[in-house]
């Protein structure tokens, strides 16, 4: 059986959710999570993004900070707002902008917090797709380290020539990427260059096996979530009805 088909089966039969657990070899918050009456096997926190509560009051806090207001009063303050999360989330972002201040108040400079996360994924989108950052704040960043600007050109030449079409600009792309100088890229480089013949595929071509391995790594994820839980049938329904949701295939 099942096993949220013997959650539900126990619970008809006068089990309460310690009961449950113990019989099901499962904790009391899964228990409840399978009596819910909206509960769906395919349903989980896999392929979604779960928004930072913490995130609407984070300028608010940073105001309260500079004057000089404590913990508990800021989570007075931002709960009367609306805001629903723990006093440890608050704590802990409070004492990393906080840690900040002191910071560039020791340095003698006024400063922002950029996080390395935001420059990581320009390796990934275009300035103009994440909202963390602005291409205003890249040119101050460029400025002081000119690394970061290298590096910036570097991935974006890539993705040019990827799309691009020709083949010969990846030859160039490698000596100017080369001349750069930075170990990371360069063993990016001399990967590519192991594998010269399938880039320039990827560059002439129009099809890939992009779907076929986005489907066996979405396979692979669901699998390692369920480990040692739920059945073959299981992860199968999961993942079909995952399908049908998405509406991928």
């Amino acid at each position: 059986m099942k096993v949220e088909k013997q959650v539900r089966e126990l619970r008809k039969q006068g089990f309460n959710k310690g009961e449950i657990a113990g019989l099901a070899g499962i904790n009391r918050a899964t228990v409840a999570k399978y009596l819910k009456e909206d509960f769906n096997p395919a349903n989980s926190y896999y392929n979604t993004t779960i928004p930072s509560k913490i995130k609407p009051y984070a300028e608010a806090i940073k105001t309260m900070l500079s004057e000089g207001k404590t913990f508990k009063q800021i989570g007075i303050i931002i709960c009367e707002k609306g805001y629903a999360g723990s006093d440890a989330a608050i704590r802990m972002f409070a004492t990393r902008e906080r840690k900040i201040m002191k910071e560039t108040a020791r340095q003698g400079v006024s400063g922002e917090k950029i996080e390395r996360k935001w420059l990581v994924s320009l390796l990934y989108r275009p300035i103009d797709k994440i909202s963390s950052i602005s291409a205003e704040q890249l040119d101050r960043i460029i400025g002081e380290y000119p690394v970061i600007g290298r590096v910036y050109d570097a991935v974006s030449g890539f993705k040019q020539t990827l799309s691009g079409k020709k083949e010969s600009e990846l030859d160039k792309w490698l000596e100017e990427t080369d001349s750069l100088e930075i170990d990371e890229l360069s063993s990016f480089t001399n990967g590519i260059r192991r594998d010269i013949a399938a880039v320039k595929n990827a560059i002439l071509l129009d099809y890939n096996n992009g779907l076929a391995e986005g489907s066996v790594n979405k396979l692979k994820v669901v699998k390692r979530i369920m480990y040692g839980r739920n059945s073959f049938e299981m992860l199968k329904g999961k993942l079909l009805r995952l399908e049908l949701k998405c509406k991928i295939n």
